[in-house]
């Protein structure tokens, strides 16, 4: 079913592979047949390019198989056959072993992976043995250096990563006992090793690893790990909705971050210098106001009194009118003139059963709302004055510096706010801006307000835009 609802989405064209994971090791005696395997499906958005570069589509070569008997001064090698698939006139002609004369034809049906003449350059050189006794049929003699530069193309059987079992003895390490075994069965957490496998494939050195079900972080987890091997700048973003997230995910990336490896629930050792500084330094979460969130913090009007939903006027009503006036001091709509306090904006939400009140990061939904890809995140402080100001340029206006400024207008006077854009001009807060947001009211010239376009854009698709009087348009 994956696969099929796969090739409609990114085309059939586009599997590249099915990936079959030894997921386990030992044997349920309660099954018919005990499940050993997990698939990995791989689609490219668009296989053709990744085919121009599947060179780089490679893993590490591990130099298990390499080894340097003769002290060769370019170190470990091993022996590769010397013939390739198919037959071709210009590659089947005979080797002739220098020291016995016995001359070798390539197999039936198989041709030579060199041309004659680089197969006696090589001869000469010594890169074709007659394998390690010197008496069988041609082998090329391939370095450790030369295969771990150009890597290893991976197989659609991965038998050689760790396995679930692996994956949970890893969280008890890291959470010791305060994360019960029960717990850790019901996320399923998959090893560190297979993700790190898939990265690998999927981002070279940079890129963003994309995880929409995230469970116990095990992807953070693997970026974090790559990058601390290889200095490579990989980033991840994860999406997880269950209440382990607050349990497990969110606690298990600080922990991987702060440390390596973990052991009880403690750090088994330190970073060294080199690993914390390939460490992320900011993680940024964000989380999402519910559809629960949203009914139970809905507020009527005073005057509405014992006055609710009529049933007759349905829900045309209550997402369009209601939701414009009866509610629109309710703090899960935004209440707007409450951004004259931005710093200590409240939501209410619930969790658990309970209602509770948490502090909002109108600033960064702000950014997020107009697409701010963020440069430079600022505070500056005079005397008992606080102002936050981003800069970075947005989505639809690439290459245009946008400002957004925020602080505490409460009960400004008109001379307040005098004071204020002066402050602003003379410290430069606001300079090179092509574009210039501030709340809570400005007199600035050629300043926007952040609250008009906080409200189009989060109102609009509701039927209309609120102004901050109360009228619609």
């Amino acid at each position: 079913n994956l696969k099929f609802v796969m090739d409609r989405t990114w085309g059939a064209d586009n599997f590249v592979a099915d990936v079959i994971w030894n997921s386990r090791k030992s044997v349920s005696s309660d099954t018919l047949i005990s499940v050993a395997a997990n698939h990995t499906t791989f689609f490219a958005a668009d296989k053709a390019a990744l085919n121009s570069r599947k060179a780089s589509f490679r893993l590490p070569q591990l130099d298990d198989k390499f080894s340097n008997p003769d002290n060769d001064p370019l170190g470990p090698w091993t022996l590769d056959p010397m013939d390739a698939p198919n037959v071709r006139e210009n590659l089947t002609y005979e080797i002739e072993n220098p020291s016995t004369g016995k001359k070798f034809l390539p197999p039936p049906g198989r041709c030579w992976r060199f041309e004659q003449w680089k197969t006696e350059e090589l001869l000469a050189s010594g890169r074709i043995q007659f394998g390690r006794d010197g008496k069988s049929r041609p082998q090329y003699k391939r370095y450790l250096s030369e295969a771990q530069a150009r890597g290893k193309a991976p197989t659609t059987l991965w038998d050689d990563v760790k396995t679930t079992t692996d994956a949970t003895r890893l969280l008890l390490n890291l959470f010791g006992e305060t994360l019960p075994r029960s717990e850790i069965n019901r996320i399923k957490p998959k090893p560190t090793e297979l993700v790190e496998r898939c990265v690998r494939l999927l981002t070279d050195w940079s890129g963003i690893a994309l995880d929409y079900f995230a469970g116990s972080g095990t992807t953070a987890h693997a970026v974090i790990n790559l990058n601390r091997e290889d200095g490579g700048s990989r980033k991840f973003v994860l999406v997880e909705m269950g209440e382990y997230f607050d349990t497990v995910l969110l606690p298990r990336v600080k922990k991987v971050i702060f440390s390596p490896e973990w052991k009880g629930g403690l750090p088994a050792r330190p970073s060294t210098p080199e690993e914390a500084e390939r460490a992320p330094k900011i993680v940024k979460y964000l989380r999402i106001e519910s559809y629960e969130d949203a009914l139970d913090g809905i507020e009527f009007d005073d005057a509405m009194g014992e006055m609710r939903l009529d049933e007759r006027l349905g829900d045309e009503y209550t997402i369009k009118y209601m939701l414009k006036w009866e509610t629109k001091g309710s703090r899960t709509l935004l209440n707007l003139s409450d951004l004259t306090r931005p710093f200590d904006y409240r939501l209410r939400s619930h969790a658990n059963g309970e209602k509770r009140e948490a502090t909002v990061d109108l600033a960064e939904t702000f950014n997020w709302l107009i697409g701010l890809k963020v440069k430079t995140r600022r505070t500056h402080r005079y005397g008992n004055r606080r102002y936050l100001v981003y800069r970075g340029e947005t989505r639809d206006a690439p290459g245009r510096e946008t400002v957004v400024i925020w602080r505490d207008t409460e009960g400004w006077t008109e001379r307040q706010f005098m004071a204020d854009s002066i402050l602003v001009l003379e410290c430069g807060m606001a300079d090179g801006a092509d574009t210039l947001y501030m709340n809570g009211g400005s007199v600035l010239e050629g300043s926007r307000s952040v609250e008009t376009l906080f409200d189009r854009r989060m109102f609009a698709g509701a039927g209309g835009e609120r102004r901050l009087d109360g009228s619609v348009r």
